[in-house]
């Protein structure tokens, strides 16, 4: 089972994967022929269905694969380059809440802390926050702001345990899996990691 973020586990004990735009097309074409055979070995292939596929009715493992092919690997992807962006540019800056920020000031050049001797200066009522200006925050608005989901924290999480080795030879099978990669190597080979988000032992 690959523990990256995006094996989600379901009822009954099963795990299941999202697959890639071309998997998931395939597993479509072959659930209008009915050609059941077909898609557990598309399923398999690499894997992306763990659990006792047995104990499942069909209604369940319709639904199943309906969450597989459904699933919005475009906005996952698009997350996950955003919420990275960030974080390797601006560590302080995404490690900051947006309450914190609407507290106190920040240097908007280091994305320190401004102080006033040894105190922190507080925002008064008519200081415009970054996000409501006309330049805006990288983090985006304070109602929405930018951030990696649950799903892909884990996955970077994967990515610094096993960069340095290397994925598995049943990892390199995994499209989404690859591809999430790609993203996140890009993104460390342009701008590195900074200390911040170094994965501490």
């Amino acid at each position: 089972m690959i523990q990256d973020g995006y094996t989600i586990q379901k009822a009954n004990g099963v795990f299941i994967r999202p697959l890639s735009h071309q998997g998931a097309d395939r597993i479509r074409l072959l659930i209008e022929s009915n050609a059941w055979d077909e898609i557990d070995e598309t399923l398999w292939n690499p894997p992306s269905f763990f659990g006792d596929a047995q104990s499942l009715s069909d209604s369940d493992r319709m639904q199943l694969l309906q969450s597989m092919i459904t699933f919005d690997l475009d906005a996952a992807q698009k997350n996950l380059t955003e919420g990275l962006l960030i974080r390797l540019t601006r560590p302080l800056l995404e490690k900051r809440s947006c309450n914190f920020c609407k507290e106190f000031l920040f240097d908007s050049e280091t994305d320190l802390l401004s102080m006033r001797g040894s105190d922190p200066i507080r925002r008064k009522p008519h200081f415009v926050l970054a996000c409501d200006t006309h330049e805006g925050c990288p983090k985006g608005h304070h109602s929405n702001p930018v951030m990696l989901t649950r799903e892909n924290e884990q996955a970077w999480q994967h990515f610094l345990d096993w960069r340095a080795v290397g994925l598995t030879d049943s990892h390199k099978n995994c499209p989404v899996l690859r591809s999430n990669w790609s993203i996140m190597q890009g993104l460390v080979d342009r701008y590195g990691i900074p200390r911040l988000s170094k994965k501490i032992d």
